[in-house]
């Protein structure tokens, strides 16, 4: 992950949304630094932000590599996988959203209730999470009826607790029912940088590729 340089910052309306026991609290100083990672995240895949909802229900899970939206607006339910990277060689990005269908929205409805995800609390108020900066992070984020909560869970896969095992099963069941592995594969296919990243890493990933491949693409290299 990358280097979070603390600062405070405000996002409106976001306050009066923060009274719950299970995400983070915003009004303590020292987790303002998470609002600048969720702005910039939301930029980095082209996204809007979920802190003000008009209502309804939305929920978003979060990695490097992809963010995994259902929603239930006034009775229209829909679900989508967003997939970014940003382009080394000129900064610009490649994004995809996927349209889930019916049948995969409801079923990852049914694993946020099956899981009690709503009362699963933030890796911070959980005893013996372990806390760092650099590894991977999972990420939730939900606003319902215009309540808006964030949680995050440091590499659940390195921690020796029960709860970190449940996040791993949510996260597994989830990309189960939304097939996100096919997805990556399409989407990766796609990329027509040489070069690009994801997000919060601070490394790159380079194709190999064969001279012809190189000579075609550079000549490709301003567009994604």
């Amino acid at each position: 992950m990358k280097t979070i340089v603390l600062s405070v910052c405000f996002l409106p309306g976001l306050f009066f949304t923060q009274n719950n026991s299970t995400g983070i609290d915003f009004s303590v100083p020292e987790n303002s630094l998470y609002l600048k990672s969720i702005i910039d995240r939301n930029q980095f895949f082209g996204l809007e932000s979920i802190v003000k909802s008009p209502g309804g229900i939305i929920y978003r899970f979060w990695n490097t590599r992809t963010c995994i939206e259902v929603s239930n607006i006034n009775g229209t339910v829909k679900g989508k996988v967003v997939l970014a990277v940003k382009n080394q060689d000129n900064e610009s990005y490649f994004r995809k959203s996927y349209e889930l269908s019916h049948d995969q929205t409801e079923n990852v409805f049914n694993i946020i209730n099956q899981y009690d995800i709503d009362h699963f609390p933030t890796d911070s108020k959980i005893k013996g999470w372990i806390q760092g900066f650099d590894g991977n992070v999972i990420d939730i984020e939900s606003n319902i009826d215009q309540h808006y909560i964030y949680k995050k869970y440091w590499t659940p896969g390195f921690q020796n607790i029960p709860e970190s095992k449940i996040i791993m099963n949510i996260t597994d069941d989830i990309e189960k029912a939304t097939a996100v592995a096919a997805l990556i594969k399409k989407f990766d296919s796609e990329i027509k940088a040489i070069c690009y990243r994801f997000y919060g890493t601070a490394y790159s990933i380079c194709k190999i590729m064969t001279k012809k491949e190189m000579r075609k693409l550079k000549k490709k290299k301003n567009r994604l």
